[in-house]
């Protein structure tokens, strides 16, 4: 049985020739962008005003992690994009400005980041179609 979003996508991939994963990438631009940004799933559930179990299904599903538990204080995708995509430096980078962040959050932050830029770049190029 389709569901209604199942049917929204349907119209979207019809009418507009949107790829469904797409259009899935779209509708939580809004919840990957503040992951990807820092903020903890509560502080994205309280900003969106959205269930908070539905942005930790966001970002496992698109980002392949559950999210932060608490804000950073950092802008992880801020560091990547002037890192431009080199490892090391982001690592040096986030050393400098957050002292408190331990090994497997700074991968962590730079693994969602490669994540989110690719699905910026899948979202672009469909952008660029129209």
């Amino acid at each position: 049985m389709d569901t209604v979003w199942d049917y929204i996508k349907s119209i979207y991939r019809t009418k507009f020739n949107i790829k469904e994963i797409v259009i899935d990438y779209i509708a939580v631009n809004d919840i990957l962008n503040m992951s990807v940004n820092g903020f903890s799933n509560t502080t994205i559930a309280r900003e969106l005003d959205t269930d908070c179990r539905y942005v930790r299904d966001a970002v496992t599903s698109f980002l392949k992690f559950y999210g932060w538990d608490n804000d950073l204080d950092i802008s992880p995708i801020y560091i990547y994009n002037y890192c431009k995509n080199d490892y090391l430096l982001f690592v040096s980078k986030c050393k400098a400005i957050s002292p408190v962040l331990s090994r497997e959050d700074i991968f962590m932050a730079y693994s969602i980041c490669k994540e989110y830029n690719k699905i910026q770049k899948e979202i672009e190029n469909y952008n660029d179609k129209t």
